[in-house]
């Protein structure tokens, strides 16, 4: 599947569905299968662990911090991400390579037209998501006195549950752009709605609307308060040696931004690309211009939901320590001590009126 849920079906493909299957190379063949299946699916297998492992250390503590409640929530949808784009990054090549070309076909026009908007409005929560948890760390540390009402559990809550309505909203439309037709040999075939077609639709909704939020804004908001944090922690690490556990959560959250940034840069990349190269879904065939940067739009939401695992392991001493003492209890063949387990979190103040948060360090 090489096509954004922005993109309207005559601009994927103009003879209704996905070809070029059959004048695959041997190199394009395995080029996909290693970008896909390879290399895709070990991201997700490093993803799905990573973020199972932050579900169960930070949701045993998410009712004592909304900093970890709403990196809990994250952890949660970018599982499901990791899921769905795996499903549809992963079956083609490998349908492609048994000379299914039918099922292949088939499973790209169902990748297209629903599972690509599946991904997406997953990916638009995932934003918000991000966005919130890093507007609630630039509050507890520069608008004190307001964050306990800001940051509050019930106020987390709200705008989860705000941010995930939102994203069904409006990705909602485009799950009716197509309807489907089978012909002779099997094929589905989509078929434009008339409105999606409309030129003045998609450029309002399909583009502007589009990258408005679920790019610029987000991008230019996470840019100013990433930036804002990342002075805050070297102001900090200039008083002293070494941080303390809530510093080595801000600049988790710095890290996590600075990779959603460069993941999901790829989107407009593209957009632009299928400007420059149109049409697009000639350029993306094999030989052509565009061929290797085809998966890579993919492998991108999928690195950028399985990333941040890694981050909190590099960065937050006290995460780190837990995830090894969990994987060590879980070594034992003792299993009843596994149900047993004993997680002490240390907590701490702001001091400055703050709320009482949830650190990673592992107390002393």
């Amino acid at each position: 599947m090489d096509a954004e849920a922005s993109t309207s079906w005559p601009e994927v493909s103009s003879s209704g569905t996905p070809s070029t299957g059959h004048a695959d190379t041997a190199l394009c063949t395995w080029y996909n299968i290693f970008m896909r299946d390879i290399f895709g699916g070990l991201v997700i297998v490093v993803g799905l662990v990573g973020n199972g492992l932050t579900i169960v250390i930070m949701g045993r503590d998410r009712r004592k911090s909304s900093t970890i409640r709403m990196l809990f929530y994250l952890a949660i949808v970018d599982s499901l991400i990791l899921i769905v784009y795996g499903i549809i990054a992963m079956p083609t090549p490998l349908l492609k390579l048994q000379d299914l070309y039918v099922e292949a076909s088939n499973h790209q026009v169902i990748s297209i037209s629903v599972l690509s908007y599946v991904g997406q409005t997953l990916n638009q929560i995932s934003v918000l998501f991000t966005l919130i948890v890093t507007w609630q760390r630039y509050v507890s540390i520069y608008i004190p006195l307001k964050a306990k009402i800001y940051t509050s559990s019930d106020n987390t809550n709200k705008m989860a549950v705000a941010a995930t309505l939102f994203a069904v909203i409006f990705f909602l439309p485009n799950f009716f752009h197509n309807s489907f037709t089978t012909d002779s040999t099997g094929e589905l075939q989509p078929l434009a709605e008339p409105f999606s077609k409309n030129s003045i639709y998609q450029m309002i909704y399909s583009i502007s609307l589009l990258y408005l939020f679920s790019y610029v804004g987000p991008i230019v908001a996470l840019i100013v308060m990433g930036t804002t944090l990342l002075q805050n922690i070297r102001d900090s690490f200039k008083k002293k040696a070494t941080m303390k556990a809530k510093e080595e959560l801000t600049l988790s959250l710095v890290g996590v931004i600075l990779i959603f940034i460069i993941c999901q840069s790829i989107s407009p990349l593209r957009r632009i690309l299928m400007w420059v190269y149109a049409p697009y879904h000639i350029a993306v065939q094999c030989g052509n211009v565009l061929f290797f940067f085809g998966p890579i739009y993919l492998i991108s939401f999928l690195v950028n939901s399985a990333a941040n695992f890694i981050i909190y392991v590099l960065f937050a001493r006290g995460f780190r320590r837990k995830v090894f003492k969990f994987i060590r209890r879980n070594r034992r063949v003792d299993p009843v001590q596994q149900f047993g387990l004993s997680w002490t979190l240390a907590q701490n103040t702001n001091g400055d009126g703050g709320p009482i948060e949830t650190s990673f360090v592992h107390p002393c």
